[in-house]
């Protein structure tokens, strides 16, 4: 439901707490408030029904859906989670086409307090996911991951022991036919739905692997559509 916000050149700030555990990394570091023109587009009527720091701390969890359907607007609520329970967060990605920053303002996250670390491939991508990880200065750290790319059970291994030892949660954004292996400890499946009240979406998480609790459960939310759909 959020939308994409391509752009070509992304200033970056320094920030010598964030930048050093990126140090010797050929990517950009920017804050997400940076990207913001003006604050105003879809809020989350719910406040529940989304994944937080109690399910996903210390794990190394995945959410798969079908491009551009329902990860940003999940994604973004459950930044927003994290953040509302002081949890710091950051999100790499290897695209260009960023989301559209009003949208995650609008729903209630800290843009000042996201840090977007942008990187050109996979591997550049992992080694950041593995830098912040190590740092331990990060509750949530958020990779999307490009269809059809694979990452080798030996690098999951590495990033599952640090998210246990740091207490972070590792999110994984992932497509069908790109899901990680068996290691992966929490699953999930994104899906929407059009709500009865005018304007509406359903968004849902079917939990379909879940090493603490079981599969089966399924968490389910209401969003109102961005203005220019209702």
């Amino acid at each position: 439901m959020f939308n994409r916000y391509p752009r070509a050149e992304l200033q970056s700030h320094d920030d010598h707490a964030r930048r050093s555990a990126l140090s010797g990394l050929p990517c950009r570091l920017m804050r997400a408030a940076d990207l913001a023109v003006d604050p105003g587009a879809p809020a989350a009527d719910g406040q529940t029904g989304v994944w937080g720091p109690a399910e996903l701390a210390g794990r190394l969890c995945e959410l798969c859906a079908a491009p551009r359907r329902v990860h940003l607007t999940l994604a973004c609520a459950i930044v927003r989670e994290f953040q509302r329970s002081a949890e710091t967060t950051a999100w790499v990605t290897t695209s260009s086409d960023l989301f559209f920053p009003p949208d995650l303002a609008r729903a209630g996250v800290d843009l000042a307090a996201l840090p977007v670390v942008q990187v050109p491939d996979l591997r550049a991508s992992v080694t950041a996911a593995e830098r912040l990880t190590r740092s331990g200065a990060f509750g949530l750290v958020l990779l999307e991951l490009d269809s059809g790319r694979i990452i080798p059970a030996a690098v999951l291994g590495r990033l599952m022991r640090l998210a246990r030892q740091h207490d972070t949660a590792l999110l994984f954004l992932t497509t069908p036919g790109t899901e990680l292996g068996s290691l992966v400890s929490l699953r999930g499946r994104g899906a929407r739905h059009a709500a009865p009240r005018h304007g509406r979406f359903r968004y849902r998480i079917d939990v379909i692997k879940d090493r603490r609790r079981g599969p089966g459960r399924s968490l389910d939310t209401t969003y109102r559509a961005p203005y220019g759909v209702c």
